[in-house]
């Protein structure tokens, strides 16, 4: 069975196999350095709660005024991310970590 989770910013949603918001709700209570952790072992959960909860902040940022190049950057920015996990240094905040590596860019 399939529903669909309604994501920060109510613009979009997404589609997750039953179950899946119930097991994403395991990180809310982590901590960021937690959650990347798991994230960086390859936990899927962890990286799509990592994406769940920080696409729309980086959509959100001042970088461009161009909603297209911006939501194009985020979703590179999390390409890469997933290209590279079990490489990446220590996060402390996954926000900071996320928006460092967008204005490294400036995407």
């Amino acid at each position: 069975m399939i529903h669909t989770i309604k994501l920060p910013n109510n613009e979009h949603s997404t589609t997750y196999p039953l179950g899946y918001s119930e097991s994403i709700k395991v990180y809310e209570s982590k901590s960021d350095v937690d959650i990347w952790n798991a994230f960086n072992r390859e936990d899927e959960i962890a990286f799509n709660y990592i994406y769940r909860m920080y696409v729309t902040v980086l959509f959100k940022c001042e970088m461009s005024r161009n909603y297209n190049h911006l939501q194009d950057c985020g979703q590179n920015i999390f390409i890469e991310l997933r290209r590279k996990r079990g490489q990446l240094n220590e996060a402390k905040s996954i926000k900071a970590y996320l928006f460092n590596i967008a204005m490294l860019r400036f995407c």
